[in-house]
This record gives C-alpha cells, structure tokens and sequence, in this order.
C-alpha cells in the first residue's frame, strides 16, 4: 500500500458522547457541503495519527451539531474512549471550497505582513468563534488577528503569506 503524500485533513473533533447507545457529538471544522453528511467512512486520528477507519452507521443534526454512530461502537463506554479523537479524510478526497475560502490547515504556517512590508509572525491556529475567525500569530498566541476581508486585505496560498491592514490599536491591544 502507497504511502500517501500529505497527511490527512481533520474534519471534525468528537466532543463528548451522547446516550447510552454509543452515540458521539461532533464539532465540526469543515464547510465543505455535505462533507459530514455524506461521508461513510473517516480516518480516526490522534495527534496526526491514524488510529483506524471507522464506518458511520447513523447521523443526525442535534441541537446544532452532528450526532454519529459507528460500527462496532455500541455503547455510551465505548463512545467515551472516542472523546478528543479527531475525524478526517484523506487529502486527496478534501474537495474544493469556494473562491475566498481556505482550509485552516492552508492558513497555518502562513507568515503575516503589515500593509508595508514588515513581517509580524506566523499563523500557529485558527480559532472558530461561530462568528469571525480568529488567526492566531505566534506559538504563545502573541496576536490574534479577525479573519475578515477588511483587515486581511491579501491572501496568498501561493506565496504563503497573508498581508493585513489591522485598525489602529489592535496589535498593540493583543500585547496587553
């Protein structure tokens, strides 16, 4: 069997489990359409490692996030064990998003430019808030910078990096 090229990209973390019939609530860090809806099977992983495929037996929206159950997982002790693991798909099946969006494993490593040329840091993560995303700067998270198209006026996937136009103060805010 071929190694694959590019690790495989997470598409949602399991939260907690739900019921006692090995149901597992999901948080979701996709927004491909139809990639938790119609996806059968995942790669189960634990900091970057494949653990084993699971297959999805059922699935349903509950209170705003995914419910599943896979085979083999038929109670709420089993379900527990799964707590914290994450769910991903092969790179190659990842798909397209629409024009200016982009994977969050595409922004981290990306390095940060002011509007005139200075080099302010690297994305380390992307914090999903359920409104604007945050871009995180730096490994202790020195900056956080919002996600938008008024202060991040360029996005280079090809060039790796992301120029920002931040409001005054902002920067300077995240130092405090």
């Amino acid at each position: 069997m071929e190694e694959p090229n590019e690790l495989p990209v997470t598409v949602a973390r399991i939260a907690k489990a739900h019921g006692i019939h090995g149901e597992v609530v999901l948080d979701s860090f996709t927004d491909v359409e139809g990639r938790l809806e119609d996806t059968e099977r995942f790669l189960l992983m634990h900091h970057n490692v494949v653990v084993k495929e699971v297959e999805v037996t059922s699935r349903r929206f509950f209170n705003g996030r995914h419910v599943f159950q896979f085979a083999g997982v038929t109670d709420r002790t089993e379900a527990e064990k799964l707590r914290g693991l994450e769910l991903a798909v092969p790179a190659e099946e990842i798909g397209n998003l629409p024009p200016d969006q982009y994977y969050v494993h595409d922004l981290v490593g990306m390095k940060i430019y002011l509007k005139d040329g200075r080099e302010i840091g690297t994305v380390t993560d992307v914090i999903r808030t359920g409104g604007v995303d945050l871009l995180e700067i730096g490994e202790s998270g020195e900056a956080l910078i919002p996600f938008t198209d008024t202060i991040c006026i360029e996005v280079s996937p090809e060039s790796r990096r992301i120029t920002v136009d931040p409001p005054e103060g902002l920067l300077k805010l995240n130092e405090d």
